[in-house]
């Protein structure tokens, strides 16, 4: 869990900002890189630089497709647990807004999946389009092991994807899957052994080349 003084920070020159997400771009893909180490816990900040930058890479006439993933060879380890003793988990936006805003993107996104999507990384993940994975990547949504229950979605986009036996499965025992059985599952749409980056961004430049159309979870009947 990581606190803001811990945060490794991308300045923006132009805006005299910092910002937790770096955002590049290789040809009509623009690249989302949260950079808020060590594990990318969604702190306040870390949600409100997600939403802005998809906001504003999403109205781009260059960008055609958009790439999330995280630095440091981490996605992200879910909810920033230290917020949960004082009032920044509540502070605007709220993680269930940052799913949204990230399914509503008129283009398609696609994460990046290394190290671990757990809990609200793995929900933010599930708000893409699709999913790329390392092939050492670990998804879960661990929640109940503290008491908690999904609720950012996750509860709902999963069994979409994998079912609703797996994903009780997953719900009620908190067990992470491994990237192979996640591939297995549709969980996510393709692993690699290689850079996990360039393969979402060449999965994503092929989404852009073909103008394919948006891959809600939302728009898809949980299967049994």
């Amino acid at each position: 869990i990581v606190t803001l003084s811990e945060c490794l920070f991308f300045f923006d020159p132009l805006n005299s900002v910092t910002m937790p997400v770096h955002v590049s771009h290789k040809g009509r893909v623009a690249i989302l890189r949260m950079e808020s180490g060590p594990v990318n816990a969604l702190s306040q900040e870390l949600r409100h630089a997600i939403a802005d930058s998809i906001q504003k890479v999403q109205v781009q006439d260059n960008v055609g497709a958009i790439v999330l993933t995280g630095a440091r060879s981490m996605f992200s380890a879910g909810a920033d647990i230290q917020e949960f003793a004082g009032h920044d988990a509540s502070n605007p936006p709220m993680l269930p807004t940052v799913c949204e805003i990230i399914e509503e993107c008129p283009k398609p996104v696609v994460a990046a999946i290394q190290g671990t999507a757990l809990g609200g990384g793995l929900e933010i993940a599930l708000a893409c389009d699709h999913r790329v994975a390392s092939k050492d990547a670990k998804l879960g949504l661990p929640e109940v092991r503290i008491g908690l229950i999904p609720g950012s979605g996750g509860t709902q986009r999963l069994p979409r994807l994998v079912g609703v036996q797996k994903a009780l499965e997953m719900i009620v025992t908190g067990k992470w899957t491994t990237a192979a059985k996640a591939e297995k599952t549709k969980l996510v749409d393709v692993v690699t052994v290689g850079d996990v980056e360039a393969e979402a961004v060449a999965y994503a430049q092929r989404l852009a080349d073909s103008k394919a159309p948006k891959r809600r979870c939302s728009d898809m009947a949980a299967k049994p």
